[in-house]
């Protein structure tokens, strides 16, 4: 008789264990609370409406111009030198204040300072060679800063009414650079 072969015994294979990796629980993000809305309120503030006098308006409208002298370079000690400015000698112009037409005539005075401590005040202008109404002789050689102050005053008129421009003279300034030298001087029996 014959024996039974005794069977392999198989030994299974051991099945790895898988790890389980727990999930996260998501709480739920709470909802801020909402905070009392906090509602601000400007206050209406109104723009300051600049406001320009006559005065004011005049002096932005009045034309600025320059002051000459002749020579205009090399001046000599003890010679005439010759000035002048291309302001106009009147200005009209007319504006429109509160809705009210105004005609404006002004008239300068100037104010010329020489640069060496001479000055003189006059309705005049001056004007170039032969016009010699405005002139100046410097005693010493140099470089002299001569200016010119002009002064505006005048009247307006409006339906009908004349009356004195107020708020005081509308002022320009012009400048200018003199430069003096001395001259040769020669004695001739």
């Amino acid at each position: 008789t014959a024996t039974p072969t005794p069977k392999p015994t198989v030994v299974p294979k051991p099945i790895p264990k898988k790890t389980v990796v727990p999930k996260p629980i998501q709480k739920p993000t709470p909802k801020p609370t909402p905070k009392p809305s906090v509602v601000v309120t400007k206050k209406y503030v109104p723009k300051p409406v600049v406001k320009l006098s006559l005065s004011d308006q005049l002096a932005q409208l009045i034309p600025m111009k320059e002051i000459f002298h002749q020579p205009s370079a090399g001046a000599l000690v003890q010679v005439p030198v010759n000035f002048w400015t291309t302001t106009p000698e009147t200005f009209k112009t007319s504006v429109v204040m509160l809705g009210v037409p105004i005609t404006v005539y002004l008239a300068p005075t100037y104010l010329w300072d020489f640069g060496d401590g001479t000055i003189l005040q006059t309705k005049l202008r001056g004007g170039p060679y032969p016009d010699t109404s405005i002139r100046h002789t410097y005693r010493g050689a140099g470089t002299y800063f001569s200016s010119l102050t002009i002064s505006w005053k005048g009247s307006w008129s409006a339906s009908g009414n004349t009356s004195a421009v107020s708020g005081g003279a509308i002022i320009q300034r012009l400048f200018s650079q003199v430069n003096v030298v001395g001259a040769p001087s020669k004695y001739i029996n």
